[in-house]
């Protein structure tokens, strides 16, 4: 009987999740356009109106609009990922280029803060992945943990190429409040939100959603490691594809 009423629970929570999943990207898709022509639209006005004031307010809403637009962009490609027909385009690369850009890209976005790399063995060594993807999937592990570490602590990024283990192993980690507890286990699920840190920053899980489902496409993992105040997200990709690079 308990058997039967956890399958029936577990089925409406997929189908809830589904259903969810569904009525997000049906949303996300309509909300695109109108939300470029609000940028654009504050990006002129910001040039018609260049008092400091008016730049300030602006700036504010420019900020709102482009987290909202980022949000719908990276659930729009978790659904590309997800599609049974999806092709990565796997290619030898350096371990280090999608660091290199992932950093690039959230030092921009996060300009306050301070972000470090350290390269571990052969970290120069040709890498069997979709860059384009592993750059993504660490932009997001980089974001969030911008987010949640504390404010003056250093965001570190670790490349480690393991040659006895053929494997890359990215590591981001920070100083902070850390996982909740109630979180372990699903941190890695759509939908779900960093709470309960006194800090939250908005989103919806869907950055470690993506980072995870990129894991999997390499035939890898994304893991989560906690030691007091230090987090530790690891990405784990093979270096050698069993599926030929299209």
């Amino acid at each position: 009987e308990n058997a039967e009423i956890h399958r029936k629970l577990a089925s409406q929570e997929e189908r809830l999740r589904a259903e969810q999943t569904t009525f997000f990207a049906f949303v996300a898709h309509e909300l695109r356009s109108p939300l470029g022509i609000l940028l654009t639209g504050l990006a002129n006005l910001r040039r018609a109106l260049p008092s400091p004031d008016n730049a300030a307010r602006i700036g504010r809403l420019s900020h709102a609009a482009q987290r909202m637009s980022t949000l719908i962009d990276r659930h729009l490609r978790l659904q590309n990922l997800a599609r049974t027909d999806f092709e990565p385009d796997f290619a030898d690369e350096p371990p280090d280029l999608p660091a290199l850009e992932a950093l690039h890209a959230q030092q921009q976005l996060h300009a306050a803060r301070s972000f470090q790399c350290v390269y571990r063995g052969e970290a120069f060594q040709p890498v069997s992945m979709d860059a384009e993807l592993v750059t993504l999937a660490l932009s997001n592990l980089l974001d969030n943990a911008a987010k949640y570490a504390f404010e003056d602590s250093p965001i570190r990024l670790e490349v480690d190429v393991d040659e006895q283990s053929a494997s890359v192993r990215y590591r981001v980690i920070n100083e902070g409040p850390g996982l909740p507890p109630e979180l372990a286990g699903r941190a890695f699920q759509m939908f779900q939100r960093i709470m309960g840190t006194g800090r939250e920053k908005g989103g919806f899980g869907i950055g470690l959603a993506l980072a995870a489902h990129v894991a999997t496409i390499h035939g890898g993992q994304l893991s989560c490691a906690q030691d007091g105040t230090q987090t530790c997200f690891t990405l784990d990709i093979p270096m050698r594809q069993t599926k030929a690079a299209s």
